[in-house]
């Protein structure tokens, strides 16, 4: 079983099929296999272009272990390179990868403090966990969100609406694809119809965690 969430050994979807066992791939898309998810390069995509629109121009990401993950990958691939088609490179110490935790989230805040030269003012992290531990770093260490620094998350978790500052976040139909994913499963078992490529919609909700960046002295 994998050890993080949305990691797989990279072998698996190619050697369920051929075992007989239908398989439908969730949360990402695929050329190759049926699948029911969401374009992960967008959420990236997303969160960049709406910390970019506020008014920041240096930014860090915490990400998910991207190791047999494609979501964390993809995710990254979205953010850094939309800033990069903005002209803007991040910083290589403002990136940084972390266990799925509010602990990964803290630890990702102190690393890109401690890494990069110069101190983003906007964070996407790849989700609503690492977020949360982001936010919780950030005001133990006195730094005021969203006025000294934005954070951005993405799944929507019930948590992120409740707590103070609520987050901003890309909204993620999670109960919809789940149901969407059983019932494929069980028309292809019932009726022989193999499913094929269903691409459920991304939404920012913006909240009170991101905010154009205080003039600098």
């Amino acid at each position: 079983m994998p050890s993080r969430p949305g990691a797989v050994p990279p072998k698996t979807p190619a050697a369920t099929p051929s075992a007989g066992i239908k398989t439908i791939l969730t949360w990402s898309l695929s050329s190759h296999y049926p699948c029911i998810g969401f374009d992960n390069v967008e959420i990236g995509a997303l969160a960049a272009r709406h910390l970019y629109d506020l008014g920041h121009r240096d930014f860090g990401m915490i990400s998910g272990i991207a190791q047999h993950n494609d979501r964390a990958r993809l995710r990254t691939e979205g953010f850094v390179g939309t800033l990069r088609a903005l002209r803007i490179k991040p910083d290589a110490g403002a990136l940084c990868e972390q266990p799925y935790s509010f602990a990964g989230g803290r630890a990702g805040l102190r690393h890109i403090l401690q890494a990069s030269p110069s101190r983003p003012t906007a964070i996407f992290c790849g989700n609503d966990v690492l977020a949360l531990g982001c936010l919780f770093e950030a005001t133990a260490l006195g730094i005021q969100v969203p006025d000294q620094l934005s954070i951005v998350g993405c799944d929507d978790l019930p948590i992120s609406a409740e707590i103070t500052p609520a987050l901003t976040t890309i909204a993620l139909e999670s109960a919809r694809l789940g149901r969407m994913a059983a019932q494929a499963l069980l028309s292809w078992l019932q009726d022989g119809v193999e499913p094929g490529r269903t691409e459920l919609p991304v939404t920012l909700v913006e909240r009170q965690t991101t905010a154009p960046p205080a003039v600098r002295a």
